[in-house]
């Protein structure tokens, strides 16, 4: 039997121990390989669609924090602007000239209308600087921070800002100003007897 045996391996090789490969478990292997490659497309998809959503949120947050930072300078510059006006305000109205007298010649009677429709008459000297005209509107206290004056007939806007007025409202983004003509009189704005001014709020 051994010779046998012997001469059986010597010709055929000896008995293999595997197994014959199940053809159902072979065609479960072959359906399982395309659900596992569509499941990694999905994941792709996902992960895909996961950066995008974070990069839109991340690209929010940072406008979001750019018109915080805005909104705050601006408050900020608006507040230091209020405060300049303030003081400018209080110096003004320290050094006011006294108010001409109605005796005295050559004077012009101007009556001041308000936003507020509040009242205010003045007189000035023909030879008085229009700034004078500016100082009396720019601290009384229904003044707008940022306005004009205008003659009511004819409309004409008066030229009477000082140079630190303009630059606060009234400077181009480069600090430069569109009118920089020097402030004229009242002759020189053909205002002699009386005249009705305007305040004009820019703002509003």
């Amino acid at each position: 039997m051994d010779f046998l045996f012997f001469a059986y391996n010597l010709f055929f090789g000896p008995p293999s121990n595997r197994r014959p490969i199940d053809g159902g478990t072979q065609n479960s292997q072959t359906v399982r390989e395309p659900d596992v490659l569509a499941d990694r497309i999905i994941m792709r998809e996902q992960q895909k669609a996961y950066d995008k959503a974070l990069a839109i949120d991340k690209q929010r947050a940072e406008q979001r924090k750019m018109e915080e930072r805005r909104t705050r300078e601006e408050a900020d510059r608006a507040e230091s602007k209020r405060a300049f006006l303030r003081q400018k305000r209080e110096e003004v109205g320290a050094t006011m000239r006294r108010e001409p007298g109605g005796t005295e010649g050559d004077l012009v009677r101007i009556r001041i209308s308000f936003p507020s429709c509040a009242k205010l008459e003045r007189n000035f000297r023909h030879s008085d600087s229009l700034e004078r005209l500016f100082e009396v509107v720019f601290i009384h206290q229904d003044c707008p921070d940022n306005f004009s004056l205008f003659t009511n007939f004819p409309v004409k806007q008066l030229n009477c800002a000082p140079d630190w007025y303009r630059s606060a409202f009234c400077a181009d983004a480069d600090g430069s100003m569109e009118n920089d003509e020097p402030i004229g009189t009242f002759a020189g704005a053909g205002l002699f007897k009386s005249a009705n001014i305007v305040v004009r709020d820019n703002d509003a």
